[in-house]
């Protein structure tokens, strides 16, 4: 071969080596860039499944947390039924008892009135009693009276008998 070709030949090794510099440096910061985001990857990764981790502890913690809630809940509710029970009790024992005081009232009023006839009557008894004392006095002070009358004209008649 001759020079000519020799250089020209040198001049396309050169070419070539140029362009295969040019891609390996080019690979070169494609690989460093790849690597750098790579580091960026991992980094983003593991902050990633950090917050991940993170977030397990507070969905477990949420969890206990709303089993806590939903236990005091169920207490609540057991609580409220068996207030509600009582005030149905204490409920149903005061209309018992309003009406166990309606009836006693009633009872009380009838009372009062067989107690005011009673009296009435005892009033009416005494009253009958005296109208009858006083009628009998009355009677006897008629009685009385005719006798006194009877007397009187007796005295008259005597009177007059010695006047005479």
């Amino acid at each position: 071969m001759t020079n000519e070709a020799l250089d020209y030949r040198v001049n396309k090794l050169e070419q070539t080596n140029e362009r295969i510099t040019q891609s390996l440096t080019l690979s070169e910061q494609t690989r460093i860039k790849l690597e750098f985001q790579l580091v960026e990857l991992r980094e983003t990764f593991q902050q990633d499944k950090q917050k991940l981790f993170e977030l397990q502890v507070e969905n477990e913690n949420s969890h206990q947390q709303l089993q806590i809630y939903e236990q005091e809940i169920d207490s609540l509710n057991e609580k409220l039924h068996a207030k509600l029970d009582k005030y149905q009790e204490l409920s149903d024992e005061n209309e018992l008892l309003r009406e166990n005081i309606k009836y006693l009232q009633q009872q009380l009023q009838e009372k009062v009135l067989q107690e005011q006839e009673y009296s009435r009557e005892r009033q009416l008894n005494s009253n009958f009693k005296d109208f009858i004392q006083v009628k009998r006095t009355l009677q006897t002070c008629q009685q009385e009276n005719e006798q006194l009358k009877l007397e009187l004209k007796k005295l008259q008649i005597k009177l007059v008998n010695k006047s005479e």
